[in-house]
C-alpha cells in the first residue's frame, strides 16, 4: 500500500474511496442523531437544531466534510512541500483518524471546526519571514475564533497562533493588533446575537465556567477501546520520532514548518483538558498526525513491511 501511494494517483483515489465507505457504511445504514453540545458553541447549536431530526442527512454531511477536509489538508501539506511525492497519503491518514474509535459516526463539533483548524495551519505555514502578510495573520486569528464558536476546546488555537508567530520571529505591534482584531471580530458578532436575544449573561456565565473550571475525566472504556487509544498514541509517537530523527535532511523552511505542526499537536493535546465537553478520540490529533504518519511511511527506507502492517492494522481497527 505504501508503494501504491508513492506512484499511482488513480489507485490512491480508489483506495481512499473504498476505505472511507467501509468506515462510514454502518452509520449510513443505521444513522444516529447528533449529540447535543453542553457548552458554548453557537454555530454548532444552530446546525444541531436543524439537523437533529434528520440523522441520515447529518451523517452524509459529516462524511462529505471529512473527505473534503482530508483533501484540503493534503493540498495544504503538498503546496507547502511538507510531504514527499504527489501523494494522497495525508488524506487517507486523516480520514481514518477522524473515524478512529468513534461509533456511531455523525456530525460533531470537531468535524465542523476542522476546516478552520486546517486554514489556521495553512496561514501560518505560508508566512514568509522576509515579507509577513497582515492578511495571513488576520485570517489565522479569525478562523481560530470561528473554530471556537463551533467547538469550545478549540479556544487553544489562539495560543497556537501566538506561538506560531513567535516561531516566525514576529514581535511587531502590528502583528499582535491583527491577531486581536481577527480574533474578536467573530466573538463580537456572536455576543451581539446573544445580546439581541437576551441570552448574553447566561451564555457568558456558562462559557467562562467551562473555560475556567475544566474537568479532566477519563471515562471508563472497554478493553477494545483502551487498546485503540494505546495503538493510536503508539503510532503517533513512532511517526513523530521517525520524522524528526531525519529533520536535518530537510530545508530550513521545512524544519520551521514541522515545528509549527508539532506545536499544533501539543496545543490540540492541551484541549484534552476539556474532556467533559469533548471526550478523547483520535480526531483531536488527526491533522498533525496526518503529516507525521505520511512522512514516516513515505520516507522510510528500511523495514517497510513493519510500517505497512501497522498501517493496515490501523485502518482495520478504525473500520471495526
Amino acid at each position: 500500500m505504501i508503494k501504491l501511494f508513492k506512484q499511482n494517483g488513480i489507485l490512491q483515489v480508489i483506495v481512499i474511496a473504498i476505505v472511507s465507505i467501509l468506515l462510514w457504511g454502518r452509520s449510513f445504514l443505521a444513522p444516529q442523531a447528533m449529540m447535543p453540545c453542553n457548552s458554548f458553541a453557537p454555530l454548532y447549536t444552530i446546525l444541531y437544531e436543524w439537523l437533529q431530526p434528520l440523522p441520515l442527512v447529518a451523517t452524509i454531511i459529516a462524511y462529505v466534510l471529512v473527505v473534503l477536509e482530508g483533501v484540503y489538508l493534503n493540498m495544504v501539506l503538498t503546496r507547502n512541500k511538507m510531504v514527499p511525492f504527489n501523494s494522497l497519503m495525508p488524506a487517507l491518514i486523516y480520514i481514518v483518524s477522524m473515524c478512529f474509535n468513534q461509533h456511531p459516526l455523525t456530525l460533531t463539533p470537531f468535524i465542523l471546526a476542522a476546516p478552520c483548524v486546517i486554514t489556521v495551519l495553512n496561514q501560518l505555514l505560508i508566512l514568509d519571514k522576509m515579507n509577513i502578510s497582515n492578511d495571513n495573520i488576520l485570517n489565522a486569528a479569525f478562523f481560530s475564533a470561528l473554530a471556537t464558536l463551533l467547538c469550545l476546546p478549540c479556544i487553544v488555537l489562539l495560543l497556537f497562533v501566538i506561538v506560531g508567530l513567535m516561531v516566525h520571529s514576529q514581535y511587531r505591534w502590528r502583528c499582535w493588533l491583527m491577531v486581536l482584531i481577527g480574533y474578536i471580530a467573530p466573538l463580537i458578532i456572536a455576543a451581539t446575537y446573544y445580546f439581541l436575544t437576551d441570552r448574553l449573561y447566561y451564555i457568558s456565565y456558562i462559557t467562562f465556567n467551562d473555560i475556567l473550571n475544566p474537568s479532566f475525566l477519563i471515562e471508563q472504556s472497554t478493553g477494545l477501546t483502551a487498546f485503540d487509544n494505546v495503538m493510536f498514541i503508539t503510532f503517533l509517537v513512532l511517526s513523530g520520532l521517525m520524522t524528526f530523527s531525519r529533520i536535518r535532511e530537510h530545508s530550513v523552511v521545512f524544519r520551521r514548518n514541522a515545528e509549527i505542526i508539532l506545536i499544533l499537536l501539543l496545543v490540540l493535546a492541551a484541549s484534552l483538558w476539556y474532556t467533559r465537553i469533548m471526550p478523547f478520540d483520535a480526531a483531536i490529533g488527526a491533522i498533525p498526525f496526518a503529516f507525521l504518519a505520511s512522512n514516516c511511511l513515505l520516507t522510510a527506507r528500511k523495514r517497510l513491511w513493519i510500517l505497512e502492517t501497522l498501517l493496515i492494522i490501523f485502518i482495520l481497527f478504525a473500520i471495526i
